[in-house]
């Protein structure tokens, strides 16, 4: 997925929070893996009608009111992907001018089969 956008009505108070967990149930429905840490985020944001652009997780995330009706929102996730290889120093992205980089070099961890106990002769 190259791009997750949703647009949420909150026209109604009394359904006011069903409309909130359906955008909440719509991430998790398309495959957009997040900690609950980072889905807590999203939902207090969303909640509390909060707008945001944010860099999390491997995400670039926007909550924004519709210029037309305020009582329209769009979400938009766009999933960053991962750039750099094992003992690779990343690339910088294209829009570097706009996004802070912290330049940071890839490590990988070798997987070690543990020793096999040997029998007493």
């Amino acid at each position: 997925m190259s791009s997750f956008r949703i647009k949420v009505s909150l026209t109604d108070l009394t359904t006011e929070l069903a409309v909130l967990s359906e955008a909440i149930g719509a991430t998790e429905r398309f495959g957009l893996p997040m900690t609950p840490e980072t889905r807590t985020y999203l939902i207090e944001k969303l909640a509390g009608r909060t707008e945001f652009s944010s860099i999390v997780e491997n995400y670039r995330m926007a909550f924004s009111r519709e210029i037309t009706d305020a009582r329209r929102y769009n979400l938009l996730i766009l999933p960053r992907r991962q750039t750099a290889g094992c003992g690779e120093r990343p690339s910088a992205p294209p829009d570097r001018w706009a996004t802070p980089t912290y330049r940071m070099p890839v490590g990988c961890l070798a997987l070690r089969s543990l020793p096999q106990p040997q029998s007493a002769s």
